[in-house]
């Protein structure tokens, strides 16, 4: 036998999606109510509070646009060679100015909302001391063909930072990224094998389209896994509108095994203090991902070859990426 106020009450608590439970009573259900409308409430307020913080904080970056700076420096690849590392690393530096945030992306995909956009995400003139500068980490920018020239326009005296990863492990990881997401649903083989077919007819628009972003296509993001780590192609885009002394290029398997000198370089390249050590050097954002077959690393491994020599010919430097 059930009293009407238990009725009532379960029935209420049925529709909250609260947990019944047997022996409960009248204040015990009561309590238990009041304490998920209120832990309702908070969310709301909560939700609301942080959409409030962020138009008042556009609004303002919106207002302060013309006292705000353009970058000094740009890390601008690459994918999944550990520019999330490095960027916190480097913004840890009292001469760094970090961005609002880390990848902007105004070059490849947000060139259309424009320059005073691109502007609202740097620091205020105010806040800059002597030798201080600041800058950004977006690390498709290496690979997309139009960034260069986009870039050239409205900062050309910017510094580019490119860490570079093992082409091969660089691509499996990509692909693991997107299989983790569900972006991606062929087995690994399939996807490399392909990927020529399924890239070219965006890259074919996006080349005859170039200042056109939103047809950027995400096909060619997402499946350009062996093309990104054709590197030397990449650079050589840069080349035509850069100075080779406006880039800093290093091996991120360098970085991540000592970091710090590689970092004492970068502060050198940059003009700021080298002598600085930051306190958190550990890496981020780390992906784990299953061993590939070893004859598929293999013939990847060969496929990289000759564009890993051209690489090591241009930097005169060998990464050792080919043992």
């Amino acid at each position: 036998m059930s009293f009407p106020w238990q009725r009532e009450s379960r029935g209420l608590m049925k529709l909250s999606g609260f947990p019944i439970k047997l022996g409960m009573t009248k204040e015990s259900i009561t309590y238990a109510l009041l304490m998920k409308f209120e832990k309702s409430r908070q969310r709301k307020f909560k939700r609301y509070f942080r959409i409030v913080g962020k138009v008042k904080d556009r609004l303002y970056r919106f207002f302060t646009v013309r006292n705000r700076v353009l970058p000094d420096y740009i890390i601008i690849g690459a994918q999944k060679s550990g520019t999330t590392s490095l960027y916190h690393c480097m913004t840890q530096h009292p001469q760094i100015l970090p961005a609002f945030r880390k990848e902007i992306h105004y070059f490849d995909t947000k060139f259309n909302k424009g320059i005073l956009w691109y502007r609202s995400n740097f620091p205020t003139k105010s806040k800059f001391a002597e030798n201080t500068i600041t800058g950004e980490a977006s690390p498709e920018y290496l690979f997309h063909p139009n960034v260069p020239e986009r870039m050239v326009e409205i900062i050309p005296n910017v510094k580019l930072i490119m860490l570079l990863r093992n082409p091969a492990d660089r691509a499996i990881s990509h692909y693991y990224h997107y299989v983790s997401n569900k972006k991606e649903h062929l087995p690994i083989e399939e996807a490399f094998r392909i990927e020529e077919q399924r890239i070219k007819p965006a890259f074919e628009k996006l080349m005859k389209r170039r200042f056109f972003v939103k047809k950027y296509s995400m096909k060619y993001r997402r499946f350009s896994y062996k093309i990104r780590g054709i590197y030397i192609n990449q650079i050589s885009n840069y080349l035509k509108y850069f100075k080779r002394s406006q880039m800093f290029i290093e091996a991120s398997e360098i970085f991540f095994k000592n970091p710090l000198p590689v970092l004492k370089n970068i502060f050198e390249f940059l003009n700021v203090d080298p002598d600085f050590i930051p306190e958190d050097i550990r890496p981020k954002q780390v992906g784990n991902y299953p061993e590939v077959n070893k004859k598929f690393y293999e013939k990847l491994q060969e496929y990289f070859k000759p564009y890993n020599k051209k690489l090591y010919d241009f930097l005169n430097r060998d990464f050792d990426w080919d043992k």
